[in-house]
């Protein structure tokens, strides 16, 4: 009945690890992918209402190249490659194609995912603009955070199940007979005879 009685507890406390634990990854998970998103979505906004210059050919460039591009969308729907970096922008059939995409969701910034791109449609004063930004970054970020809090995760599970293990034959002893009880047995003055 002890024994049952122990791996019932260790069950429980396990369960009860398990459930704080998932919750904890799951909200670092979650957290961090919606910071990442918000801080491209604030990267793009920047971009599209001043943009970064890109250099002429030949000429050298000291600042920071982003993995973005932004057309620029006039009225009657064309589009024109406004800036961009990493991205080859002479392939029009690859950058009308995101634009169709970005305008047929309907929303004002999206993921495409088969591009691993991320779009914010934006009207400024000087017009309409899509920026596209490359996710692969943030896809690989996320994916090391998941395999660090899996390995934490597993790790601290495996603590936790040692300590409720050792912490059960400490209270109900590897003999089978209670710890919590052994006072009792002594006579330790609380039975009134």
């Amino acid at each position: 009945m002890i024994r049952r009685l122990r791996a019932k507890l260790v069950a429980i406390i396990m369960a009860f690890v398990a459930v704080i634990l998932v919750c904890v990854m799951a909200a670092v998970l979650g957290l961090t992918r919606a910071t990442l998103e918000r801080e491209s979505l604030d990267m793009m906004r920047h971009i599209a209402l001043d943009p970064i210059q890109a250099p002429a050919p030949g000429e050298e460039f000291d600042g920071v190249r982003l993995p973005y591009f932004v057309l620029s969308v006039a009225e009657d729907g064309t589009i024109e490659p406004a800036g961009g970096g990493y991205y080859d922008l002479s392939d029009t059939k690859f950058l009308q194609q995101a634009a169709e995409e970005a305008v047929d969701s309907g929303a004002q910034s999206g993921m495409l995912a088969d591009s691993h791109l991320r779009f914010l449609r934006l009207e400024t004063d000087s017009g309409n603009f899509i920026v596209f930004a490359d996710t692969s970054n943030e896809t690989q970020t996320l994916t090391g955070l998941l395999r660090t809090c899996l390995l934490l995760c597993g790790a601290a599970f495996a603590a936790f199940f040692l300590v409720s293990i050792h912490s059960n034959r400490y209270f109900f002893g590897g003999s089978g007979q209670h710890r919590l009880s052994q006072p009792a047995q002594r006579g330790s003055g609380f039975c009134v005879e």
